[in-house]
């Protein structure tokens, strides 16, 4: 008896052994994978639906279904994968790719649950489902009990297929650590922390309540919040992989982002939620749904910078060895083309993950962002080489975030954008940035593009390029006519014109004193709006509640349903104070009038 048990230990483990080294080693592409895991993910969701006893027929099932639900799912278990494969690879120090053959073909056991489900509910289905806040009771006990006792008639939770799955995926994990590792002490160690990420990623909503009551925000469960939950882990799970990976390769990469470059993108962003507040007033409503905004449009624009300055510095490596071999580590040979690709796909693929999340709008803006830096800066038509016109497709790529930012004050209508802006960003803002051409002077002037330094000579460019940043000012203050820029801003242009014409050149140098600037400008405005507000506070609450909703500054507003007597009273209240209105028309039909600020500065 022992022996023949003994055998079969053999035959098990031998046969274990051999299904691993086929994963690990067999010759077919990892995207076959990676498809696969996808493939399987999907029939599992289709298993689940059946199994929820609320929809078993296939017109509801198909119903049911709708996008962020559906990615919630996809996240879901995306982020359990690269979990276990961090994992994992503690465990057993295994190579990564290795891991990743091994662990996405083993979740075609996910397909077990709803099956089991079916069967043991005899057809009627059970709801799976989180431990909920509010729902579920003492963890303590639902973690040593595979989630707790379930009755599938009345509840929702961990049903009877998930525990057994659960089972499985130990004994898998323990049989895996085992092999690699010849340690059963460790494997047992390593099952039990499987186990351990297992139950965190079901109680992930307590997660979630706990992060929404640090902002004073009440906990509904939903599919936007969970969604919203995994993309907060995602980024830091990328990170880990990538260092665990090639520690060597992220430190070449983390050198290169441009730090300031990324840090103006985001700074166009924050203008257009202040410029919304100066010009309307419109103060956002924080809820979750802003919360979420707030953090996953910041992210987006930064991976589609990511995204844009990774394929730049692969169409760039000739110039930037001649220009600057410090640009880029493909310029360099210290990262390979293909792991800098691969880079690229991930950070365009999550910015459009971080932009759909929170509405289609911003997916638009987002992949209209990118698309004009691809016009910039890839053949074939690689518009950077067109005089002033590469210039202006940088400058409407800062409008586009400015309008992003603008969007998220006033809502989904751009119908107030003030006209100034317009005008800043595309006709005065492509001058003074033609200061980004003078460090790759001597790789542009080999490769035959011509910037204004090209054409025009190094010295008598950097001179014109000065010059426009000592305009920029009083271009503002006539734009905006806020005389605290005025001063400032002159300072600041003289500082610039000055680092341009320096004989040592530092671009760093020049964009850190741009990015001061831009504070100071952003301060400007969002100080004067403060002064509005306060101002305000002088005036009847009706006056308050009409210009907190029909204010706009620097803008025409027509009294569409008001007589001449109510305009009047509106003018008569507001004209001892630093807000008043001035008459244009004074006819029997509505009064139009212009409103000005003039808050001392």
């Amino acid at each position: 008896m022992c022996s023949k048990l003994k055998q079969l230990q053999k035959i098990f483990w031998e046969g274990f052994k051999k299904v691993i080294n086929h994963l690990e080693n067999a010759r077919i592409s990892f995207w076959y994978f990676v498809f696969s895991f996808f493939s399987v993910i999907t029939v599992r969701i289709f298993l689940e639906l059946i199994s929820n006893r609320n929809s078993l027929t296939l017109p509801a099932i198909i119903e049911k279904i709708s996008p962020l639900p559906f990615l919630h799912y996809y996240l879901f278990y995306l982020s359990l994968l690269l979990s276990f494969v961090v994992l994992f690879y503690f465990a057993t120090r295994e190579q990564l790719k290795r891991i990743f053959r091994v662990l996405l073909t083993g979740f075609a056991i996910t397909i077990l649950v709803p099956i089991l489900d079916l069967i043991f509910t005899f057809g009627k289905g059970a709801r799976l489902t989180y431990l909920l806040p509010g729902v579920h009771h003492n963890l303590i006990l639902r973690f040593l009990t595979f989630g707790g006792f379930f009755n599938p008639l009345t509840d929702i939770g961990i049903t009877f297929g998930l525990k057994i799955e659960v089972l499985l995926a130990l004994i898998f994990s323990f049989f895996y650590f085992l092999l690699k590792t010849r340690r059963i002490f460790r494997s047992i160690l390593f099952s039990f922390f499987f186990y351990v990420v297992l139950f965190l990623y079901g109680i992930l909503p307590f997660f979630s309540q706990l992060f929404l009551s640090l902002f004073g925000l009440r906990f509904q469960y939903s599919a936007f919040l969970m969604v919203s939950t995994y993309l907060l882990i995602l980024p830091i799970q990328l990170l880990i992989l990538f260092y665990l990976y090639n520690k060597q390769y992220l430190k070449e990469f983390l050198k290169d982002i441009r730090i300031f470059r990324a840090i103006h993108y985001e700074l166009m962003f924050i203008a257009g939620i202040i410029f919304a507040k100066f010009y309307l007033g419109k103060l956002l409503t924080f809820n979750e749904h802003t919360l979420f905004t707030l953090i996953f449009v910041p992210l987006a624009i930064f991976f589609a910078g990511m995204f844009s300055l990774i394929t730049n510095n692969l169409e760039d490596i000739k110039i930037d060895k001649i220009s600057d071999a410090k640009a880029s580590s493909v310029a360099r040979e210290t990262m390979p083309k293909n792991i800098y690709k691969k880079i690229a796909l991930v950070a365009f693929i999550l910015a459009i993950l971080y932009s759909v999340v929170i509405g289609f709008s911003v997916l638009f803006l987002i992949l209209l962002f990118e698309a004009c830096y691809w016009l910039y800066s890839m053949p074939p038509l690689k518009l950077k080489r067109v005089p002033f016109l590469s210039k202006f497709i940088i400058a409407f790529d800062s409008f586009i975030l400015v309008w992003l930012g603008f969007r998220l004050g006033v809502g989904d209508s751009f119908a107030h954008f003030p006209v100034s802006l317009w005008l800043f960003f595309l006709v005065f803002l492509p001058l003074p940035l033609n200061f980004i051409d003078i460090k790759d002077y001597e790789g542009d002037k080999v490769q035959g593009i011509k910037t204004l330094p090209v054409m025009m000579g190094f010295k008598k460019s950097k001179l014109l390029i000065g010059l426009f940043f000592l305009l920029t000012p009083f271009y503002l203050y006539f734009s905006f006519h806020i005389s605290s820029l005025l001063i400032p801003g002159f300072i600041f242009g003289l500082i610039e014109f000055w680092l341009i014409n320096k004989k040592r050149y530092s671009d760093r140098a020049v964009m850190f004193i741009y990015l001061l600037s831009l504070l100071a400008l952003l301060f400007c405005f969002e100080s004067v709006f403060c002064a509005t507000g306060m101002q305000s506070s002088y005036l009847s609450k009706d006056v308050q509640s009409f210009l907190q909703n029909n204010y706009y500054k620097l803008q025409n507003f027509v009294f569409t349903n008001s007589t001449k007597d109510e305009a009047q009273r509106y003018f008569l209240c507001t004209q001892n104070k630093n807000l008043f209105f001035t008459r244009v028309n004074e006819g029997e039909e509505p009064l139009e009038m212009k409103i000005f600020y003039c808050a001392p500065l």
